[in-house]
């Protein structure tokens, strides 16, 4: 037997093309999902059209999820080698299909990932009679996300996935207790054992690529990943720092990306499939780092709202208009949003109120952004000296640190003339 597991594992390993592929299990709009045809326990998802600009972004947010211990079956990207066909000018056809012919084969990508233990959440909530207990499943599978539950509970049911995950779908949940266990907990009303028994496997990230994390559309995005460093601050650090480990799209661009280029042998019709792909691929890539740096400049704005620099009142704003109005920098706008909806959730637990949810953070953001932006603009056109204007000189710290800059400064330079 000993033999046999090796040759087994050996197996796994061994490459596979497109061609070994068993029968559809199922499509979606972006993918085809199969069997593995050397792994029973995994499946293999061949996007239709390659990969987009998301694909790199969802493959990193789905491993640094589940390395972080939230409920989540994490895919990778690996290639397979796949027929280049063009129509064979040889064969007889009735002009309505013609024969096609493999001129080649070129690597595609392709998504590899664990299958749920037993199978789709909403395969066992169709098991289950029309009752209370169908409603708690169907209420696990939403409040999953983090939407479905209202009021003061809100809060409970939240965690890192509920507000870095997204475009979750019913067919996208499964459940990693058997039925029978499910159906004990639903009929027993527990939706804490139905949620830590859920997982999503089938992750679409909610970080995107963007040039500036200061626009005002990026409220939305500020406000869930500050209320995830509210949830588990030390988490959301180490979600951070495994999301940035590019080394895990190595393999990928070293089989598509860094090769020479094709031979004058190659068919021209092999080199533009082969070309179409590598450019599929970097562009994921570059959407990857995008949405990498923009990531790390919102968490940096809400860890330290108070690095404002004072040049980013006199820096060229993003467009004629804004430059034209005189209006502060998106930046110093962000920032201030940010004071102040902190300074709303130090009131609300001083006074005994139930924490933010994710959607409640998020209208913060909006609505002190908007006044923020208005008040700066009129701070900035008016004749107060610079030092003076009172948000200003609030973003360079509290009274007491500023003194203790000077003096410090002070003493550094009366140092020097020593």
């Amino acid at each position: 037997m000993l033999a046999m597991d090796a040759a087994l594992l050996v197996l796994k390993d061994a490459g596979f093309t497109f061609s070994d592929l068993p029968s559809s299990m199922d499509r979606g709009s972006f993918r085809a999902v199969y069997p593995h045809p050397t792994n029973p326990e995994e499946v293999v998802k061949v996007p239709h059209r390659g990969l987009n600009r998301n694909s790199m972004i969802d493959v990193a947010t789905s491993q640094a999820m589940s390395a972080v211990g939230e409920p989540v079956i994490p895919e990778r990207l690996d290639t397979i080698q796949r027929n280049v066909m063009v129509a064979d000018p040889d064969a007889d056809w009735d002009h309505t299909r013609a024969p096609m012919m493999a001129v080649g084969t070129t690597p595609q990508p392709v998504f590899l990932q664990q299958r749920a233990p037993h199978g789709p959440a909403s395969r066992t909530r169709e098991l289950l009679p029309y009752t209370g207990a169908r409603d708690n499943v169907v209420d696990a599978m939403v409040n999953f996300e983090g939407d479905g539950v209202s009021g003061s509970d809100k809060h409970k049911f939240e965690r890192l996935m509920n507000l870095l995950g997204g475009d979750l779908h019913n067919r996208n949940f499964g459940f990693q207790i058997p039925y029978e266990e499910v159906q004990t907990l639903a009929q027993q009303g527990d939706m804490q054992g139905l949620l830590d028994n859920l997982a999503a496997f089938d992750l679409m990230s909610s970080i995107r690529p963007s040039d500036s994390p200061e626009d005002r559309h990026s409220s939305g995005d500020i406000g869930r990943m500050m209320r995830a460093g509210d949830i588990d601050p030390e988490k959301l650090n180490r979600f951070m720092e495994l999301f940035a480990d590019r080394s895990q799209f190595d393999g990928l661009m070293d089989a598509l990306v860094h090769q020479p280029p094709p031979s004058d042998e190659v068919p021209y019709e092999v080199k533009r499939e082969t070309r179409g792909e590598r450019k599929r691929v970097e562009d994921a890539y570059n959407a990857y780092i995008q949405a990498l740096n923009n990531a790390k400049r919102m968490k940096s704005y809400i860890d330290d709202p108070y690095q404002t620099r004072l040049m980013e009142y006199d820096m060229a704003p993003l467009d004629e208009e804004q430059r034209n109005f005189g209006g502060a920098h998106p930046a110093t706008v962000l920032r201030e949003a940010i004071i102040r909806a902190r300074a709303q959730q130090a009131q609300d637990a001083l006074e005994g109120r139930p924490p933010m949810n994710a959607s409640k953070l998020r209208r913060e953001i909006i609505v002190n952004r908007n006044a923020a932006e208005g008040e700066l603009h009129n701070e900035l056109m008016g004749e107060s000296p610079l030092g003076e204007m009172p948000n200003i000189r609030r973003l360079l710290g509290p009274v007491a640190d500023r003194q203790m800059r000077d003096r410090m400064a002070r003493l550094a330079r009366e140092e020097d003339l020593r």
